[in-house]
């Protein structure tokens, strides 16, 4: 049919040109019946093409009709960039689609006006539609396409389409709870991920001549443990590391108190600590008397640890020293280690200060004392080298 109607323009844009040329050239030689003659068929033609024109336009009109019933079943498979300005005409009826499943959310589009016309208040259910999908939030139709239905903003659509919303997201009646931002970890939580790190439990006074030493580690698979006086007394190679958790026994030990000191492989990592060995505790003691006086409260032991005036650990640049104090509360004797090692001025009693060699890189340090009833108290901080 559409042949038809397209080969009726055709012949009409030809032929009438023609005609009005005859009717001008021999319009002055022509007798009078002639031209009306040829007035009449003139007529006749233009009757027809008037016809053919009408029944073109209402061949147009079902025809787009039905593409956008199409489209509408097919879920609005969108074809056509469509922008302010766009028609059904020139776009096959995708703008009415596009309009209906827009409507469909009054948060997108509260007009809800199906017009075939892509006007302002269709732009601005676009744009909502976007910024909902992350396509895009900002900018214009010409930078970024904000407000434009281009090829992202035609897949989103139509994602959107199949899940039976005009939002590609569900929107909840819940009412939303605000979450506290989340925060970028500081350059020592960072490095207490990758770093080895060992720690060593409290160890009370051990009723036998041998002593239970346990602790933690972390990034280690085993760690080397020693027992010292005034030289080793014990040592323990490769005590393996299951689940964060290692311990073990020692041999029998006099009588006295030892420092003990955990390593990892390589030197990596290290704590100090000390344990007491009373074996006289096996023996049974005589009764003795509960004083009735009330005894006076001791306040509980504590240490100290600062670097360069802070107990929150420092920076500093690679090749620097950094400043070290310490003190201790209801504490006997007291080591201060590092992991790396690292040289320290100054004496390390119950309080002091020192002077750290150069640092080439982040080091731990670990103060650790011996309570007066036996425990041990410790506190430890990270120098960060940058």
């Amino acid at each position: 049919m559409y042949t038809v109607l397209i080969s009726t323009l055709t012949m009409k844009q030809i032929f009438l040109p023609l005609i009005f040329s005859l009717v001008f050239f021999m319009a002055p030689v022509a007798e009078a019946s002639i031209v009306s003659e040829l007035e009449v068929k003139l007529a006749g033609l233009l009757a027809q093409v008037d016809e053919t024109r009408k029944a073109l336009i209402v061949a147009q009109q079902a025809e787009l009709k039905l593409t956008v019933t199409n489209n509408n079943n097919a879920c609005a498979k969108l074809n056509n960039t469509l922008g302010l300005g766009a028609t059904d005409v020139e776009t096959n009826g995708e703008v009415s689609v596009l309009q209906k499943v827009l409507s469909s959310d009054p948060s997108l589009y509260p007009e809800a006006l199906v017009t075939g016309y892509f006007g302002l208040a269709t732009e601005r259910a676009v744009m909502r539609f976007q910024k909902r999908s992350g396509v895009v939030s900002s900018g214009s139709a010409q930078t970024t396409g904000y407000g434009l239905v281009g090829g992202m903003t035609r897949s989103a659509f139509l994602l959107a389409c199949t899940k039976g919303t005009g939002s590609s997201t569900t929107t909840s009646t819940t009412p939303a709870t605000s979450q506290p931002p989340k925060t970028a970890p500081t350059l020592t939580e960072s490095l207490s991920t990758l770093l080895p790190i060992i720690s060593l439990d409290t160890l009370p006074a051990s009723a036998s001549s041998t002593a239970l030493i346990s602790g933690t580690a972390k990034n280690l698979s085993s760690v080397s443990v020693s027992v010292r006086s005034t030289q080793i007394v014990y040592k323990a190679d490769n005590v393996p590391v299951k689940d964060g958790k290692w311990s073990l026994v020692t041999t029998k030990l006099a009588n006295g108190s030892y420092q003990v000191i955990v390593e990892g492989a390589g030197g990596g990592a290290s704590a100090v600590g000390f344990v007491v060995i009373d074996a006289s505790a096996e023996t049974p003691s005589p009764a003795v008397v509960v004083s009735t006086t009330p005894a006076v409260p001791v306040p509980p032991a504590s240490v100290i640890l600062k670097v360069n005036g802070s107990d929150r650990g420092a920076s500093i640049v690679r090749g620097a020293s950094a400043y070290m104090s310490w003190s201790g509360l209801n504490v006997t004797s007291c080591v201060l280690a590092s992991s790396p090692q690292s040289e320290i001025t100054g004496t390390v009693l119950q309080n002091g200060s020192g002077q750290t060699g150069p640092l080439t890189q982040t080091t731990a340090f670990t103060f650790t004392c011996t309570a007066k009833d036996g425990a041990f108290v410790s506190n430890s901080l990270l120098v960060e080298v940058k």
